[in-house]
């Protein structure tokens, strides 16, 4: 992505409301047309130079000139593309914006069940790879301390779903 200028970009693509249209005709792009597809891993792709290319990262270059090594949809949605929606990020902090995964079964992210101890276990890591954990009786009580600490330690790239 680092070889195509921002000018570059823009000849190639016209960027309006999170989606970029197509400014010269190319194979099966079409001018006017919304560039791209969506890929496997549900994020849009556009082809450069016969490159796939994710096309936030597009955005974020259009816009800022350049191509950050992580960038965060910051409401989570992969389709969201619209500028306002992307933030530079670290790995870390783009683990922080994720919501809860499928293989959880308490229903509440950074909580699960410690057989061993017969108590409820909070983990949050954070600051690329610190952790932090609690033991906790209540799972109530286990899911409001989750929720703060991710508040705490995660800040601005908490989520909470």
């Amino acid at each position: 992505m680092s070889d195509y200028t921002q000018e570059y970009l823009h000849t190639l693509f016209k960027y309006k409301d999170g989606k970029i249209y197509t400014k010269l005709n190319r194979s099966n792009a079409k001018v006017g047309k919304e560039a791209g597809w969506i890929g496997n891993k549900g994020y849009r792709l556009a082809c450069i130079n016969y490159k796939d290319v994710l096309t936030h990262k597009i955005i974020y270059a259009m816009h800022y000139g350049h191509v950050p090594q992580y960038i965060d949809h910051i409401n989570g949605n992969k389709a969201d593309n619209r500028i306002e929606n992307l933030r530079e990020t670290t790995i870390s902090q783009n683990g922080c914006n994720q919501k809860v995964s499928k293989k959880n079964t308490s229903g509440c992210k950074n909580v699960s069940w410690n057989k061993t101890r017969n108590k409820w276990v909070v983990r949050i890591v954070f600051d690329s790879g610190k952790l932090k954990q609690w033991y906790v009786d209540d799972f109530e009580f286990a899911k409001l301390l989750a929720y703060e600490a991710r508040e705490k330690y995660h800040r601005e790239f908490a989520c909470h779903v």
